[in-house]
């Protein structure tokens, strides 16, 4: 599975000086099943002690600059369909407490939970700063670059809550022609 990331990865524009460490930490967070960078660590096949595992994780997280997000789950998802028959997405857009912060998360059902694939964060400051008018549209953006990364020819529909029922994302679903449900 390890050579299979790889080259996933390498084919996505993951530049090979990172390779290796982000192929270690996506393993880490398959094997982990937790975005917890303490129990990822305990998944790292590497001779050091769990600090130093912890330390490089978040050392690269924070280094996240040296490579677009979308190379990595455009190559995560054609690994996941590659491999797992999934045929929804459930997408959410949720609030973290005490923070001014918004995700926008979408995920596959996988083994009675929800597995992401796709995640992008709103800060409150992007709004202020007129960097999006509002957070419908920054939803809409991410819904349209989320379609971009699904692998093409592959039927899904989308599972989404009530919050994505106005008129505009049911018209930006018809027009992408993706089937979809309300919950």
């Amino acid at each position: 599975m390890q050579e299979m990331l790889k080259m996933l990865l390498a084919q996505y524009g993951v530049p090979k000086k990172i390779l290796d460490t982000l192929t270690m930490i996506v393993l880490s967070l398959i094997r982990s099943k937790t975005a917890s960078i303490r129990q990822m660590a305990d998944f790292i096949e590497i001779n050091a002690s769990k600090q130093v595992k912890v330390n490089r994780i978040w050392r690269f997280i924070n280094k996240s600059k040296l490579f677009k997000p979308n190379s990595i789950y455009k190559a995560i998802v054609k690994l996941i369909f590659s491999t797992y028959k999934a045929e929804q997405i459930i997408i959410d857009f949720t609030a973290l407490k005490g923070h001014q912060i918004k995700l926008f998360i979408a995920s596959i059902p996988f083994m009675g939970r929800s597995m992401p694939i796709y995640c992008e964060p709103l800060f409150l400051s992007d709004i202020y700063s007129l960097k999006y008018s509002s957070e419908n549209e920054f939803i809409i953006k991410q819904i349209e670059a989320l379609m971009k990364i699904l692998p093409k020819g592959k039927k899904i529909t989308i599972l989404a809550d009530r919050q994505f029922s106005s008129k505009k994302f049911i018209k930006i679903f018809n027009e992408k022609n993706i089937d979809f449900v309300m919950r």
